[in-house]
């Protein structure tokens, strides 16, 4: 399977509802880069640091974190840069 097709594969399962099947298509050394100037932005390294990164992201929420591709996925070897749309409620905001 493609980088490409993983994250394709990634974004298919969670749009399904399924965690634990988004996560299966990674490596265990897979890293993700977490865009911004916040305390989730940063290289995260292998499956734990990327699941911890998005469990606490969901308790920020209440476990109403979206994400969905917002753009072409981009590949170049084995990085693909993939814009997503984060979508959330906090409280009352959303």
């Amino acid at each position: 399977m493609t980088s490409k097709e993983i994250i394709e594969c990634y974004f298919k399962a969670l749009e399904n509802g399924g965690v634990p099947k988004a996560f299966s298509v990674f490596a265990p050394d897979a890293r993700w880069h977490q865009p911004g100037n916040n305390k989730f932005s940063g290289v995260k390294n292998g499956l734990e640091e990327i699941g911890n990164m998005l469990g606490a992201m969901m308790a920020q929420v209440a476990g109403s974190l979206i994400v969905k591709p917002s753009g072409a996925l981009m590949e170049s070897d084995n990085l693909i840069d993939c814009p997503v749309r984060f979508t959330a409620t906090k409280g009352t905001k959303a």
